[in-house]
């Protein structure tokens, strides 16, 4: 380390890696587990267990602020973010606080809008607003800090939980965030799909939803897809409760990121299967048109907010544990677990060599 580097010279990851001796980390003797997975864990009483994250939205960094800005969908995106990565934990969502930093001459409405939306989506999974702070800034920053519970005789749900021989799932499919960012950010060149492939999505959504044909905008389909994610709330409660162990982190930077992630903190080689991923035809068709590769596309695309987790039950024996709960997404078996570190990529069962397409904040 030099007086002159920066966090551009060395990434957010490595940034987490130099704070890490200032802070908490793993089990401590009152039974705190610290940085390292989506949230910390507290040992309040006997009985359960208290989990804790907090995250930043920065105008410029994770949407964009201008007189068109949808502020609830920037509020339902806030309070997914958080929400998402107590999930993750296998834990009920129960408190939200959020504090805000606005300019002075932000509308008023449009406050009412953000927080709504952060009302809306917080309380559809039982959790209050508790608090929080306002305060006036030039840049827009919203700050949410979010706690859930869980019992004491469900799986901790850590990404260092996984073990060789762990079979790994994906919930719902991807892809769809990053349409739906690519889209946001270059509004001006964005253009509808060609004719046959806007063809070939009109049927495809006609036949979901058994309706008549109708013109549909597949650029602001894509658009609300990046914003409007949803949280796997009941899967991970599922995960924690059904499964003895599990190793569970939520999608925020890309599937093969958080794979990274799980793999370092576990211990162990993660073998992904880029041909299993699951993807709409949607993203397929938009990839079509945009020429690029699907499933990498989807292996890359970040803010999903799905879950990507680890266990012994193979398919058959995960179907059986699951049944009779009402989950609200599939599970995609998408590779394995085994000894070693790393990840590797196969398709058609060849490792595949890939660059590293995850956003990161300071490079």
């Amino acid at each position: 380390m030099t007086a002159t580097e920066t966090v551009s010279d060395i990434g957010e990851r490595e940034l987490i890696r130099r704070l890490a001796p200032w802070v908490q980390f793993g089990r401590s003797n009152n039974g705190v587990f610290g940085i390292g997975d989506d949230c910390a864990i507290l040992t309040a009483c006997k009985a359960r267990q208290t989990v804790i994250t907090t995250d930043m939205l920065i105008a410029g960094t994770h949407f964009v602020s201008n007189c068109n800005t949808n502020w609830a969908a920037v509020g339902h995106k806030a309070a997914v973010a958080n929400i998402s990565d107590i999930a993750a934990m296998g834990a009920q969502p129960a408190y939200l606080l959020v504090s805000i930093a606005l300019p002075a001459h932000f509308l008023l409405n449009d406050v009412l809008a953000l927080y709504g939306a952060m009302y809306k989506m917080s309380s559809h999974y039982g959790a209050a607003i508790i608090g929080g702070d306002t305060t006036r800034s030039e840049q827009i920053c919203i700050s949410v800090t979010a706690l859930g519970l869980k019992t004491h005789n469900s799986a901790d749900c850590l990404r260092s939980d996984a073990q060789p021989g762990d079979y790994l799932y994906v919930t719902g499919d991807l892809g769809r965030s990053r349409a739906g960012l690519e889209i946001i950010l270059n509004a001006s060149e964005a253009s509808e799909p060609p004719k046959q492939i806007a063809f070939d999505l009109n049927l495809n959504q006609n036949a979901k939803a058994h309706t008549t044909p109708q013109s549909i905008s597949f650029l602001d389909q894509f658009t609300k897809n990046h914003f409007f994610r949803t949280p796997r709330v009941e899967a991970g409660l599922a995960l924690s409760t059904r499964l003895k162990r599990a190793a569970i982190i939520d999608i925020s930077d890309s599937l093969y990121s958080e794979a990274l992630l799980m793999a370092e903190a576990s211990g162990v080689r993660i073998s992904l299967n880029l041909d299993s991923l699951p993807i709409s035809h949607e993203v397929k068709m938009y990839c079509l048109s945009r020429n690029v590769d699907a499933h990498q596309f989807a292996l890359f695309s970040g803010e999903e907010y799905e879950l990507l987790f680890a266990v012994p039950e193979n398919p058959d024996e995960l179907h059986e544990k699951m049944a009779g709960l009402r989950i609200g997404c599939t599970f995609t078996l998408i590779g394995r677990t085994n000894s070693g570190n790393g990840v590797e990529v196969l398709t058609s069962g060849n490792p595949v060599t890939l660059n590293d397409q995850t956003f990161d904040h300071f490079l």
